[in-house]
């Protein structure tokens, strides 16, 4: 599915480029340690790139991430993993591969039921 076919299909989406530069991150980083990292470690990177992480998640909304509390205003914990759901993962560049395998397992599922 292409970046395009989901956001046809009415997947949510980053309100701006600091939400889309969390969502990089997040995903880089699991695919470079396959774990989700821990929020610091996103707060760090996106900082360095003169981001804020609590501007980055004011521009995204709970359906892409978790490990942080929604609440207003957003409560981030250093010790938490931030992980993407699946209409995070499909928001980023580089996530193809694996989230056409995640659909064809889905797929598979179904068609065993």
């Amino acid at each position: 599915m292409s970046q395009t076919g989901a956001t046809a299909a009415g997947v949510s989406e980053p309100t701006g480029d600091k939400g889309k530069a969390l969502l990089e991150a997040v995903w880089a980083y699991f695919k470079a340690f396959d774990d989700w990292p821990p929020t610091d470690q996103i707060d760090t990177l996106l900082f360095r790139a003169g981001v804020h992480l609590e501007d980055a998640l004011a521009e995204l909304s709970s359906d892409l991430v978790h490990g942080i509390s929604w609440n207003v205003p957003v409560s981030v914990n250093a010790d938490q993993r931030l992980s993407l759901t699946f209409a995070g993962a499909l928001n980023c560049k580089d996530s193809g591969p694996e989230t056409a395998i995640y659909l064809r397992l889905v797929e598979l599922a179904v068609d065993l039921e």
